[in-house]
């Protein structure tokens, strides 16, 4: 027990190290999330100037109106202002706030696991967890996706706890954690699912007459209920929505016929999720402990989880919102973590065992994150990666073992026969080689281009001569994706940037008159991206035959809409 926890806190000062990464990041659109950071960015800079009254949130492209804005229960963006109140606006508090979640949701997995696997499944599965490239990317992102998945977690285990201990103590938490969990980000609703499944097959039916069930449900949904009514109003008064009410998230029929939604669905859960060859190891523990809690759980999570992927297809199947399969992280952990648990009962002594899986996870690490940035990222380059860790696996395993091998003779002790050895050993390959994935891509995640690289720069150039309280326009999205389904695309890191508001243009309004429009209620500067104005013929040439451009960049320009020409 005393050897567990102080492994358990070497993986929790691991988990924070690396989640401690980028708290320090500007917002310079270095990272895949900038559009979301600034959304929120905006938010918290608002509630700190103009009004901490939680309930109005205000974006900066708000056109000439007060910017109140349909989105989740913006707690997180308003804690950032407090934030910001007591120690001077300062971007980095924000992420730092992120990272204390990000934390909390570690030490929360860390009960989890322990509290359904013994403790060599619980090292495995909590390695795992820790290195899941999307649970690291959420850690210090300004989003309220860090909130959300820390309630999250802690709801399902606390109504997890509660079904099996019948406390009301943990009846409270998960209440209190699932009505949390659903105001900050509406995704985490399915959790219902899950509740639902679990519950009707600890109780049975009967359960559905107890007041407290009903109670739990009702107070759990009824914060976000008065909330997202509340927020849909600025939505129809003011027409500003962070992807609620102005984009389509639902299946459809073309997703019985055409959809592209399930392989990509399915590509993202195997890239980002199970690395791929985390697959094997969930699969042996399933088949293996088919009977036991933490897979019967494991799969009712997973089957809760993929309800709400198929339900909101349109944007579990899109490349951009891959952050939305974080949810599927924490059940394929605790199969994995059922697996590794599984194969070490092949090996009789559990210490060695111990030092193979942390020291194997900590390698595949060192290996991800060093050893890619000295081969590649490409496939000869991971080929190269997966044979320097099978020699080590294939190394330390004759070290631990060598009488399985005939290597050596120990007539007092039995040692496992040479199939058992084979497979354990092609098992250690596979959970090895899923954290050598994990540590792979958590590094391409640190070092891929932003979204708005180049932008920033731009937006550096034209800072001086726009004044400050100047209307600005700026380049938005479209409105439409290709099949013809609403799509939120405010582009809000021009204004955020340039600490300016005023109006975006989408790519099917671009025209000169539109522009002209926008004069007419107030805006003075057009901040057009190049590769937006491309999209329609001869638009950039009519621009500046009408307005004057005052600076240009490798990516956008700057008309002054004030100086006809």
């Amino acid at each position: 027990m005393k050897r567990a926890k102080i492994i358990f806190l070497c993986l929790f000062l691991l988990g924070a190290g690396i989640r401690a990464i980028d708290v320090a990041r500007p917002f310079d659109g270095s990272i895949r999330e900038v559009w979301r950071e600034c959304d929120v960015a905006s938010i918290a800079r608002n509630y700190y100037r103009e009004s901490m009254n939680l309930f109005y949130p205000r974006v900066d492209w708000r056109g000439d109106g007060p910017g109140f804005v349909e989105m989740e229960f913006p707690i997180f963006p308003w804690f950032v202002a407090v934030l910001y109140k007591c120690f001077g606006f300062d971007e980095v508090l924000g992420r730092a706030l992120a990272y204390l979640f990000s934390l909390f949701t570690l030490l929360i997995f860390f009960r989890l696991s322990r509290y359904f696997l013994p403790d060599l499944g619980a090292i495995a599965s909590s390695l795992f967890f820790i290195l899941s490239p999307l649970v690291i990317r959420m850690s210090n992102r300004l989003q309220p996706e860090g909130l959300m998945f820390a309630c999250y977690l802690l709801a399902a285990y606390a109504f997890i706890r509660w079904l099996d201990d019948n406390s009301w103590n943990y009846y409270c938490i998960a209440l209190f954690a699932t009505a949390l969990a659903i105001l900050s980000k509406a995704t985490a609703a399915h959790i219902g699912f899950l509740f639902a499944i679990l519950i009707l097959a600890r109780k049975g039916w009967s359960v559905l007459g107890k007041i407290r069930v009903w109670f739990f449900a009702v107070a759990s949904l009824l914060p976000a209920i008065i909330w997202y009514t509340h927020a849909y109003n600025f939505w129809l008064n003011y027409g500003n929505s962070l992807g609620l009410s102005n984009e389509y998230h639902w299946i459809n029929w073309e997703f019985f016929s055409k959809s592209t939604s399930v392989p990509i669905i399915g590509r993202l859960e195997i890239s980002y999720i199970w690395m791929p060859t985390g697959l094997i190891l969930a699969l042996f523990g399933i088949f293996y402990k088919r009977s036991e809690m933490v897979v019967k759980y494991s799969l009712c999570w997973l089957a809760s989880v993929f309800i709400f992927y198929i339900i909101a297809a349109r944007s579990a199947g899109n490349i951009a919102l891959d952050y939305y399969h974080v949810f599927s992280a924490v059940p394929a952990a605790l199969l994995i973590g059922a697996g590794a648990e599984e194969m070490c009962r092949l090996i009789p002594r559990r210490f060695f065992l111990f030092i193979l899986i942390v020291v194997s996870g900590i390698l595949a690490l060192i290996s991800g994150i060093v050893g890619s940035g000295f081969f590649g990222q490409s496939s000869k380059g991971l080929i190269k990666l997966f044979l320097l860790l099978g020699l080590f696996d294939a190394l330390l395993i004759l070290f631990l073992f060598p009488q399985s091998f005939g290597l050596q003779r120990n007539i007092m002790q039995k040692e496992p026969s040479l199939l058992k050895t084979l497979i354990f050993s092609f098992l250690a390959f596979a959970l090895s080689a899923t954290f050598l994935f994990e540590a792979r891509q958590v590094r391409y995640d640190i070092i891929r281009p932003g979204y708005g690289e180049g932008m920033y720069e731009c937006a550096k150039a034209f800072s001086s001569q726009i004044p400050e309280n100047a209307l600005i326009v700026a380049s938005g999205g479209s409105r439409k994706d290709n099949q013809g389904y609403s799509i939120a695309t405010n582009a809000p890191y021009m204004f955020y940037w340039l600490d300016r508001r005023g109006f975006n243009i989408f790519h099917e309004e671009q025209s000169v008159d539109t522009i002209k429009s926008y004069v007419q209620r107030g805006a003075r500067y057009f901040i057009a991206e190049k590769p937006a104005i491309n999209l329609k013929a001869g638009l950039e040439s009519d621009l500046k035959r009408e307005f004057t451009l005052i600076k240009e960049c490798d990516k956008a320009l700057l008309f002054d809409l004030t100086s006809r020409k």
